[in-house]
């Protein structure tokens, strides 16, 4: 008998991709599969499409909550109800190949792992791209899993929570939760959780999971409050974790080093995109004296930087924060 598989589908103002996401899992080829649909108090109309869909189907189990609560909670709150052996997620603007679940769930039961890393397909306008690791395919220690980590699995593999399916007998043993600290990057910090937390975890070669990019009306599009401080208790939380590992040197160093230059970059432009020059002025400050500023600088202005990095980090060195100012503010708003 096929072991049950609980889909957690959090749904905020979705009603345009919902339907295209639970077709894609009522028509697995998998048969044991419950769909958990978490509403978050939409204003449109998702909750009406979900309560359509759950009357055409008996394996879906529908949640609505009468306040906006946010992601995190939406995701535990179906974790909470759900029945399944196992727990994956999937956002309700996505969705899965028709034969994911079934090819995942076939090595799942071979080698019994306490979760399973997969890659996952992005597709934008149409186009699929592959984000994967170069490593094989097989059980993996949380301490050899390190080791490649920036090296052999990017981390936007790591990081995107559909990829993944978790054994609900682990997270529950070690209370693992999404933590608001992580905003922003609260998937990549859970799915670190579980690293610190496992035995036994199954890289799987299957990129079953679609992430569909909107280029407008997403998150990436808009303001993102304490942005830096809470990616980067993300990225030192990793740091952490692989230096308990012993793998913080090498490749995984640098590769940590190169993602914090991009935080920081990115967090300047959040500031100059959305906000004024005051808020800039206040965020060169919080990069500057970032624990990692130097290290990163260090290894950004090597030939393996981007250009955008370079130039923050001889902007900052130099104080010539009102001419990194204008250069973003000229990429951005003349540029595009």
């Amino acid at each position: 008998m096929q072991d049950k598989v609980s889909v957690i589908v959090p749904a905020y103002n979705v009603g345009k991709y919902i339907e295209r996401c639970v077709d894609s899992l009522e028509q697995q080829t998998y048969q044991n599969v419950e769909i958990v649909i978490v509403d978050d108090c939409s204003s449109d109309d998702t909750w009406d499409i979900c309560q359509k869909l759950s009357n055409k189907e008996d394996n879906i189990i529908l949640i609505r909550h009468n306040v906006n609560q946010g992601q995190e909670i939406t995701r535990e709150d179906g974790i909470a109800v759900s029945t399944g052996k196992w727990i994956m997620f999937l956002d309700a603007d996505d969705t899965y190949t028709t034969d994911g679940i079934e090819l995942v769930m076939k090595l799942a039961e071979k080698y019994d792992p306490d979760w399973v890393l997969c890659p996952h397909e992005k597709i934008i306008n149409d186009k699929h791209v592959t984000c994967s690791f170069s490593i094989e395919q097989g059980l993996y220690s949380p301490e050899d899993l390190s080791k490649h980590i920036f090296v052999d699995i990017p981390l936007d593999v790591l990081s995107c929570i559909g990829s993944k399916v978790y054994k609900k007998s682990f997270l529950i043993k070690n209370n693992l939760h999404f933590d608001l600290r992580y905003k922003y990057n609260e998937d990549g910090a859970y799915t670190y959780s579980c690293i610190e937390a496992s035995d036994r975890i199954l890289l799987a070669d299957i990129p079953y999971y679609q992430y569909w990019i909107r280029t407008s009306g997403s998150i990436q599009t808009s303001y993102r409050d304490n942005m830096f401080q809470t990616i980067s208790n993300a990225d030192h939380y990793l740091r952490d974790i692989l230096t308990i590992f012993q793998s913080f040197s090498g490749g995984v160093r640098e590769g940590y080093y190169m993602r914090r230059a991009v935080i920081m970059l990115a967090c300047l432009v959040n500031e100059v995109k959305f906000r004024n020059y005051n808020r800039y002025r206040e965020a060169v400050k919080i990069v500057r004296e970032d624990s990692d500023f130097l290290e990163a600088s260090a290894i950004a202005l090597t030939k393996k930087g981007s250009r955008g990095a370079k130039t923050m980090f001889i902007c900052i060195k130099y104080h010539l924060k009102v001419i990194l100012y204008f250069l973003l503010y000229f990429k951005m708003r003349v540029l595009g």
